[in-house]
């Protein structure tokens, strides 16, 4: 079904303003974060995410990022629990303030896709971005006793237009899992085969009784997961405060690169035969055509119900 963006983003204000006491301006950096993922497709990380996310923002109110170490190119910043959206906006405007190149963030509560982060941060610093996310620990091999996040990562090009390329390292993402569980204990909201896996370590097609989720590629995806683990978490240490959602935080690295030097259109061109026909160039359609249109299409019933645009 389709309607205006302006409609939607009107409710989706009341319902955050009902969980949470926010600035009306803190309310459209959030809405715009979840949007964005929305109308690019990114359904999982989109309108439904932030129905579940907003389960945790009373427990963020008031959070204030502090910033641990500047160096000549780098800045170390604890986000003491910051709401997602809010905290990347944050970093996005000291790094276009300070003109840093790198930047390493802890404790923060985990804001969706990376791509939408990626799509602020081209737009606004017009540099190529390098993004990694770690995550809660979901991830696990099978029969595997230990787990890791399913650590995103993103990789956006400043060419016109830009070329996106996130991807978690799992097989699915966990929050596929959440979405289903939203919709309900019914048998048509079932998990894809060999995807997920239950407290034991079994597969599980059941939304209720997932706790891990299976790494892209096996042994090669928790490798992945692993690398971006150490360099998100241990490569940079540094003192950092506990938070009451500790469970929920995340850390995560953003590195600008210049690529001004070459000619946008035959990067992108360049690009573009590397990745032959990589859907993420059809998510960056998707997005395009919206903003023109003014208009969302939301197929998932349990969002619709939510936003009671049924009534």
């Amino acid at each position: 079904m389709t309607f205006q963006i302006k409609k939607i983003k009107e409710i989706l204000k009341r319902k955050i303003l009902e969980k949470a006491s926010l600035k009306d301006s803190e309310i459209d950096i959030i809405i715009e974060h979840y949007l964005i993922a929305e109308l690019a497709g990114i359904k999982t990380h989109g309108l439904s995410k932030l129905f579940w996310d907003m389960n945790f923002f009373p427990q963020a109110i008031g959070a204030v990022p502090e910033i641990l170490k500047k160096d000549k190119e780098v800045l170390f910043v604890n986000m003491n629990g910051m709401i997602g959206a809010l905290g990347i906006e944050w970093m996005v405007n000291e790094l276009k303030r300070s003109k840093k190149r790198f930047a390493h963030y802890q404790n923060l509560l985990p804001f969706g896709a990376l791509f939408s982060v990626a799509y602020k941060l081209i737009n606004l610093l017009g540099l190529s971005v390098m993004l990694f996310n770690n995550t809660d620990r979901f991830m696990r091999l099978k029969g595997g006793r230990d787990t890791i996040g399913t650590n995103p990562l993103c990789f956006a090009f400043a060419s016109n237009p830009p070329v996106i390329f996130d991807m978690a390292t799992s097989k699915k993402s966990m929050s596929y899992a959440f979405a289903m569980k939203e919709r309900g204990n019914d048998k048509k909201n079932i998990l894809p085969k060999e995807t997920y896996l239950d407290e034991k370590g079994f597969f599980t097609v059941d939304p209720f009784r997932v706790k891990y989720v299976v790494p892209a590629g096996d042994y090669k995806g928790y490798g992945l997961g692993f690398m971006i683990e150490l360099f998100t978490k241990f490569l940079f240490p540094q003192k950092t405060a506990t938070h009451s959602s500790g469970k929920f935080l995340c850390n995560g690295t953003i590195l600008t690169i210049d690529s001004s030097g070459y000619d946008s259109l035959e990067l992108k061109k360049y690009l573009l035969s590397l990745l032959d026909g990589y859907p993420g160039d059809k998510n960056m359609d998707d997005l395009s055509k919206s903003l023109l249109r003014e208009t969302i299409d939301i197929e998932d019933d349990a969002v619709i119900e939510k936003l009671g645009l049924l009534r």
